[in-house]
Formats: structure tokens, sequence, C-alpha cells
């Protein structure tokens, strides 16, 4: 994986043009993504790229079919808001999560499970009938706060207003003990980060 510069998409074409290797290419979306897959064991050990954006994952794939560069290569991208948005991505060699993200994915897998039984505190984890880490509650707890900041993408996109929601300080507006979301504060935070006032 080549992640020690931010290589532009058609560095990243033509490094894959020039390579000798036989190798297949996974071209991904983001860096989380790169590690995530460093971890798995895939077959014929493909060579991961991080193309930093479902469009130049995109881009880096078209150019290379198009091109009819002798290379076998595979994208891999959030299934985000581009359906909702009427974006369409042409995905014939291009693979997107069953969920808005890859890290819902993992979030829904036994991975959360294993985290809170192991790293929780068994006096304060939720508890089924039975006695069992209620892992559910904590999923529907998260999903509560996660839906809303989603609906304030989602609107943000539609709307063409790039509230900066990446680059807010969750820990001034979401209360750690609740997970409840100071909506005053959450809008200080979008203004705070924004070139100019968005709400």
């Amino acid at each position: 994986m080549n992640n020690n510069f931010h290589q532009l998409a058609d560095e990243v074409v033509t490094e894959i043009q020039m390579s000798h290797h036989k190798r297949p290419w996974l071209i991904l979306e983001g860096s989380t993504d790169a590690l995530f897959f460093s971890t798995r064991k895939l077959s014929n050990s493909p060579v991961s790229m991080v193309a930093y954006g479902w469009e130049n994952v995109q881009y880096i794939i078209d150019k290379i079919v198009q091109e009819g560069i002798e290379a076998r290569v595979l994208g891999f991208i959030d299934r985000d808001y581009r359906e909702d948005l009427g974006i369409a991505v042409d995905d014939s060699h291009i693979v997107v999560t069953d969920f808005r993200d890859l890290e819902v994915s993992m979030f829904e897998s036994d991975a959360l499970d294993r985290v809170t039984v192991e790293f929780g505190s068994k006096h304060k984890l939720p508890k089924r009938e039975c006695g069992g880490v209620a892992p559910e509650n904590i999923r529907d707890k998260i999903y509560v706060v996660a839906q809303k900041m989603g609906r304030l993408r989602y609107f943000s996109l539609a709307n063409g207003l790039h509230y900066p929601l990446k680059n807010l300080e969750y820990s001034k507006f979401v209360d750690e003990r609740t997970l409840e979301i100071d909506e005053s504060k959450l809008v200080q935070q979008i203004n705070s980060k924004s070139e100019k006032k968005s709400i």
C-alpha cells in the first residue's frame, strides 16, 4: 500500500500503467478503508491504493478501462448518499458498501460486541435479562445520535451548504455521558468551523 504521500488520480493511473507485477489493484476511497483492508487476507493479494475520494476511484477505474491498460483493477467505495441525491456510479469495476459506509459495516459486525465486552465497564454496560451484555442497546443509542448527524449531512449535501461536519469538535456539543446533542452548541460549532455563517 502506498500511503506515504497523497498521489493525484493521474499519478495513480501512471503508477498502475508502469507497474510490472501481475497482482491486481484495489483502489480505495480513503485511508480508513486502506486500514480496514490491511488486516484482511484477500485473494491474489491486491495492491491497495488510496484515491482520496470516491470521484477519484471512479476516475482512476474509468481511465484504466478507457486507455486499455492491462491491469486488473477493482474500486471500493462507500454507498454514502449518492443514490438519494441521484448520483449514478458505474459499478462494473467498483464495489459499493451495503451500508452508508464501511465503518457502519464494522459497527454492525461482532467486532463491537467484542470491544465492548473487553474494554467496557461491566458495571455500566447494558445487560440482557439473562445477564449477558446487550451491545444492541449500545448500537441503538449511538444510532439515535448518528441519524441526526446523518440527516444534517444529507441536508447539507442536497442543498450545497458544505457544512464542515468532519472538522467539528463533537465533544463540544455531544454529552459524553448521555450522548445527547445540544443543538444550539452544534450550530455554534458549525458556524465556528465555517468560513461564513451557515445556520
